[in-house]
């Protein structure tokens, strides 16, 4: 069984990235999610360090919809959350996605919906909480600066690095004023 694959290429020394690919790639969206959700910290942190490369179209799909990324991060607490993407409205940069993290009701009315403006760098994609999108989606949250409520926590000063894990699932890690946090997250593409 194709979970079983998985389970055993992460259990391994020597993870193999083009495996473990080609391994979520033959999953259906449902089971690759699943899949995903079952990530423990040591497997974000190695996803990460083996991973190499993305492109904005690896996190949000072309076309004038939304494009939502089911997550899990390696924090205690509030571990499910997505990051919700969509390409720039009214002419503005084809260079950059816009987004935020849609959490729980309780989660967002606390701390903020955390609006970003996503770039691509040499290597990998850079999610900047420092930047905010000058526009939305319809029916998105209002956008709140990420220095307001308890926001200023979380998302002020931050910037996420993302990189391709396959097709559908990226691998993040989160960096604060420049340093690296303990804490990753993997993205799986609806």
């Amino acid at each position: 069984m194709v979970c079983d694959v998985i389970e055993e290429l992460l259990a391994t020394k020597d993870l193999d990235l083009t495996t473990l690919s080609a391994a979520l790639d033959r999953l259906g969206e449902t089971q690759r999610l699943s899949e995903c959700l079952k990530l423990k910290r040591t497997d974000l942190a190695r996803l990460f360090d083996i991973s190499k490369e993305a492109e904005l179209s690896d996190l949000c799909v072309a076309g004038p919809t939304e494009t939502v990324c089911e997550g899990l991060n390696s924090l205690p607490a509030f571990r499910r959350f997505a990051k919700v993407f969509c390409q720039p409205r009214n002419g503005a940069s084809a260079d950059e996605l816009w987004g935020y993290n849609r959490n729980s009701q309780v989660v967002e009315k606390a701390v903020g919906p955390g609006y970003f403006i996503a770039t691509k760098t040499a290597n990998d994609v850079v999610i900047d909480y420092t930047k905010l999108p000058p526009g939305k989606m319809p029916g998105w949250p209002p956008i709140i600066r990420n220095d307001r409520r308890l926001s200023r926590f979380v998302y002020s000063g931050t910037k996420d690095v993302v990189r391709k894990v396959s097709t559908h699932v990226t691998i993040g890690r989160a960096f604060k004023k420049g340093k690296a946090l303990d804490a990753w997250f993997v993205l799986c593409r609806t």
